[in-house]
């Protein structure tokens, strides 16, 4: 099967700084092309553009038709009535429906794309998934820091905002949440 992965880089050749900054985004049609506010998953996509602009270094490594943190759209949509009908979040939504929460098996290919940007060494990675961090060194990532996303929950579903919370109590998610009333660190110069 062949992979689309797309890398943007805030300059048009990356130069290498050193531990550059780099996000790993899997998509979600819901958030980043509906609008959806029953998670954050554009918020993140932006938080992270916003962050690499402001830095003018680093990569952004998407990956389309990676919907659910890797699942699948089709998985997607049965976890969303899954939530509906038991009227759990998205972490035990899963649970219930024996299916795994998340499939990072497509961060293997995370050291491949940098090597190909010519990024070399350890990078400071855009995330508040300690996961996912596992699973980049799993795959042969040096990572010298996280730098988590500050992301408004005001804006979001209550849901969202119940999912947020399940990372971070549950799932060791660094916390994101910043006052509606302040910018965010990626908003501000």
């Amino acid at each position: 099967m062949n992979r689309v992965i797309v890398a943007l880089t805030p300059t048009e050749v990356y130069r290498g700084k050193g531990n550059p900054l780099v996000r790993v985004q899997l998509s979600c049609l819901y958030s980043e092309a509906f609008g959806s506010l029953d998670c954050d998953c554009a918020r993140q996509l932006d938080a992270s553009l916003a962050m690499l602009n402001k830095a003018g270094e680093g990569v952004l490594i998407y990956f389309p038709n990676t919907d659910a943190r890797g699942l699948g759209l089709s998985t997607k949509v049965m976890l969303m009535e899954a939530e509906q009908s038991l009227h759990l979040g998205p972490f035990r939504a899963a649970r219930a429906s024996d299916v795994p929460y998340q499939n990072f098996d497509c961060l293997k290919y995370v050291p491949r794309v940098l090597a190909h940007l010519q990024i070399k060494g350890s990078v400071r990675l855009l995330s508040n998934n300690p996961q996912k961090e596992r699973g980049l060194v799993a795959a042969g990532l040096t990572i010298e820091s996280m730098v988590p996303l500050a992301i408004n929950e005001n804006d979001l579903s209550a849901e969202a905002r119940e999912e947020m919370l399940e990372k971070r109590t549950l799932l060791g998610h660094l916390s994101t949440s910043v006052d509606s009333n302040r910018p965010s660190e990626a908003d501000s110069d």
